[in-house]
């Protein structure tokens, strides 16, 4: 989720000169600074790998990330990031595991309401919050899930789930990438850009349309393991054998094999990972954050340190009822 904030006293991001960007960049750094938990990550120092690294993981945008006025907070308490002076003066990211769509609502907006209790920002009755952007003044907020759906794509039912969804408004995006289906059956779902001030409503609707998904998802993958269980066992443990004894593997394989095993970690197949560390593998498996995040500048080939890292995680799997 991101909520944007745009402080009374300066003109948008893209209207500033490079003396109005410092100062509301500094103003900004001043408020942040006073919340708790917060520190800034100095872009200017990051090499290019760090940079892409954040690309990667969708916290900045590529043109922002390798401008000279990228500026970066993070929180040491929670996963939230502060993005400064992009299209508008602050974005504040929060992102948790599970489709937990109201939790991280609570988490960015009492963020966003701190930062406003400290700085005056840019707000009118008739418009809500402004942004630099006109179609998305009033509430100011951006949510999208990113789900897993193994289970009704075996199932042969995402078609029909990714119709029901643009029919609720909904917006769908596959991860492609030489595939058919979507790479590992991920899914993100946003949805459908609303009219102004419908934001809490759009928020509702939205999180009451991926339970529904994730409960119909869940639904399926018990019905498939009473149905078909030699079957989804098979495909669990060929990932397994995948992930342990592999020396080189590309990126979507690898992505592949490894939610392929969380299915079986939900169905309690395999036990030893957390479910986050499946999620964790979009962002530090692709090459500049393999490199940022494991390689730290050893001479190795992608592959085989995409492998390696995998054989390690795998080692700590555990074969439930073996």
């Amino acid at each position: 989720m991101v909520v944007g904030r745009n402080l009374e006293r300066f003109p948008f991001p893209w209207r500033q000169d490079s003396r109005t960007a410092e100062a509301s960049l500094l103003a900004v750094a001043a408020t942040l600074g006073t919340l708790p938990g917060f520190g800034r990550f100095d872009l200017a120092l990051a090499s290019t790998t760090e940079r892409r690294a954040f690309v990667e993981r969708g916290l900045l945008r590529e043109s922002y990330a390798f401008s000279s006025a990228a500026a970066l907070y993070q929180s040491g308490d929670e996963p939230l990031f502060c993005v400064v002076n992009d299209d508008d003066h602050v974005d504040i990211l929060a992102e948790l595991p599970g489709a937990r769509i109201d939790e991280t609502s609570t988490l960015a907006l009492s963020v966003a309401d701190a930062f406003e209790a400290r700085e005056r920002v840019a707000f009118t009755p008739d418009f809500g919050y402004l942004a630099a952007e006109p179609e998305r003044c009033g509430d100011m907020i951006r949510v999208s899930a990113l789900l897993h759906l193994a289970g009704l794509h075996a199932a042969g039912l995402i078609d029909r789930t990714v119709k029901a969804a643009l029919e609720s408004d909904l917006e769908v995006t596959g991860r492609y990438s030489g595939h058919e289906s979507s790479m590992a059956d991920l899914y993100e779902f946003v949805p459908a850009r609303t009219r102004l001030g419908g934001g809490k409503k759009t928020m509702e609707g939205f999180s009451r349309a991926i339970s529904e998904i994730t409960r119909a998802e869940r639904e399926v993958r018990k019905r498939l393991l009473s149905k078909n269980r030699d079957g989804v066992e098979d495909m669990v443990f060929r990932a397994y054998g995948t992930l342990r004894y592999a020396r080189t593997m590309d990126f979507d394989e690898a992505v592949d094999a490894a939610f392929r095993l969380r299915l079986g970690h939900y169905l309690g197949i395999v036990g030893g990972l957390q479910p986050g560390d499946f999620t964790d593998f979009l962002c530090s498996l692709q090459p500049a954050g393999l490199l940022y995040y494991h390689m730290k500048g050893e001479t190795e080939a992608d592959g085989k340190a995409r492998a390696r890292i995998l054989r390690d995680a795998a080692s700590r799997i555990r074969i439930e009822g073996a």
